[in-house]
């Protein structure tokens, strides 16, 4: 075997083992157009038994005779390498753009599309997973600074401005681009796989068709049956809304080939409807997120083309949030600028912001950098 060889394979091994090892973390400080800026990030491993999806950057780089400030967030998908791959290569792109610093939101949708495509065109050696971004750009120009985020998915900025939360990036949840998705021929559903149930009512037991929706025509897939003893031990809340005709204690809803096994048996109720929690919607019943890097299965349904906004950091400018979804699932936007408001150091507020998701009982991987101006 190669030295190379030899050399990328420990460095592989050495990173799955400290992608699951615990928190990282670490802070760095410079000066931008003679404003002090220091950042800090902190990153916990959720409750998967999966490794350590999310990978972040926080440096600082000179492009001529700008300086600049490169942060960003890679909360990854059924595997690393997806976000491994764009915290190696996807400032790169955006900086090689002839563009970036005469049209830094257009350089920037630019770079985002032609990683995608590099992506997939790797996807064989990246595999199938993909993974949502959120980059953020400080630039020095003359005598301010101007902050340029970007981003695909659900990873989130939000700046605080003299103490309110604004959110400079956009969830891209299925549910917004739903007919987008279902104009290029996908779908948006709230069951895992997009399965369908049709029950048939009988006297002793529940007879269950599992189907699966394909244009507009039903294929049954499995047939269930369960008896009355049974069925009266499962109830569980499906993400479904149903008429008063089917809330019926003769039917009984199952998803058995989804990501969960959900089932439950409604009883009898005298109203229009029942509406009953659930699944997130999802891109063809498997991703929850419209728009991402990667995921080449799904690619002809989702978007990697990032939301851009542009900001100038002036007086009213506190700080900078960029957090993956593990922290949003259980924190407002406001609730976060608040949580650290009164933090002086950078690094010591975004760890706080990883335990008190923690403490609010997230289970997914949790990263978060804060960048704060004016220290």
């Amino acid at each position: 075997m190669a030295g190379k060889e030899i050399y990328n394979k420990m460095k592989d091994k050495v990173k799955d083992a400290f992608s699951s090892s615990g928190p990282e973390t670490g802070k760095g400080k410079t000066k931008l157009s003679g404003r002090r800026v220091k950042h800090g990030y902190h990153l916990v491993k959720g409750k998967s038994n999966h490794p350590m999806e999310d990978y972040l950057v926080a440096e600082y780089r000179q492009v001529g005779e700008h300086d600049l400030g490169l942060f960003a967030i890679f909360d990854g998908h059924l595997g690393h390498t997806v976000p491994d791959f764009l915290r190696e290569h996807l400032f790169d792109n955006i900086l090689k753009e002839p563009e970036f610093l005469s049209d830094t939101k257009n350089a920037m949708r630019k770079a985002y599309l032609l990683t995608d495509e590099k992506i997939l065109e790797r996807a064989a050696e990246l595999g199938r997973g993909g993974s949502t971004a959120v980059t953020a750009i400080l630039i020095s120009c003359d005598d301010s600074v101007k902050l340029v985020v970007a981003n695909v998915g659900d990873s989130r900025a939000v700046i605080s401005k003299n103490g309110k939360a604004e959110q400079l990036s956009v969830d891209h949840e299925p549910n917004m681009e739903k007919e987008i998705i279902e104009e290029k021929g996908g779908f948006v559903s709230n069951l895992p796989g997009n399965d369908h149930l049709l029950s048939i009512p009988t006297n002793s037991v529940r007879t269950v068709c599992l189907a699966k929706h394909l244009h507009s025509h039903f294929t049954v897939l499995n047939t269930y049956v369960f008896s009355q003893a049974l069925c009266r031990r499962f109830c569980y809340l499906a993400t479904r809304s149903v008429t008063s005709a089917e809330a019926d204690s003769s039917f009984l809803f199952c998803n058995g080939l989804g990501q969960k096994h959900m089932i439950c048996r409604l009883s009898s109720l005298n109203c229009e409807h029942v509406s009953l929690a659930g699944d997130v919607p999802r891109v063809d019943g498997q991703l929850a997120v419209a728009r991402a890097f990667g995921d080449r299965s799904l690619k002809k349904h989702l978007s990697s083309e990032p939301h851009v906004a542009e900001e100038v950091i002036d007086e009213s400018s506190d700080f900078l949030i960029l957090a993956s979804d593990g922290l949003w699932k259980v924190m407002t936007n406001q609730e976060a600028v608040d949580e650290i408001k009164d933090f002086k150091d950078a690094q010591a507020a975004a760890k706080h912001l990883t335990e008190q998701a923690v403490n609010r009982r997230s289970k997914d991987d949790i990263s978060c950098v804060v960048v704060k101006f004016h220290c």
